[in-house]
């Protein structure tokens, strides 16, 4: 399933020729994963759409990456939601929860999903869900 999120003025980070959002965890190996806020080779005010991919459920956190250019990224529901690890993350590595919330959002023709951007924790500033798109 693809997640499709328009967009209006958003800091993206370049990493070589991708762009990706500043928190979203990037692997230049598939091994070693960073944030491109910390790694990335400048920063552009973006406008448009973010695509972010859940893939068919997998045990191995190593399954649910996708290669972009030349780099790896980690996609939704990748089962890690605790820990030290950089992609560990309650909601976006919760495959139950991020799946229950796509199915929430409205549908596009091949599977497409259209969001509204996210929802975050008041305190921690943690993402907890989608939203839906504005009307």
């Amino acid at each position: 399933m693809v997640l499709k999120t328009p967009v209006e003025s958003e800091i993206l980070c370049r990493v070589g020729k991708v762009l990706v959002t500043p928190w979203h965890p990037v692997s230049s190996d598939g091994k070693r994963w960073g944030f491109p806020a910390n790694e990335a080779d400048g920063v552009v005010m973006y406008t448009g759409c973010i695509y972010s991919v859940l893939l068919e459920r997998d045990a191995s956190s190593f399954a649910h990456t996708i290669r972009v250019g030349d780099m790896w990224g980690v996609t939704l529901g990748h089962g890690l939601t605790t820990g030290s690890d950089v992609r560990a993350h309650t909601f976006f590595g919760d495959y139950n929860a991020v799946g229950k919330c796509l199915l929430s959002l409205p549908r596009r023709a091949h599977g497409i999903v259209i969001g509204g951007g996210v929802e975050r924790d008041e305190e921690t500033g943690l993402v907890t869900s989608f939203r839906q798109p504005n009307k």
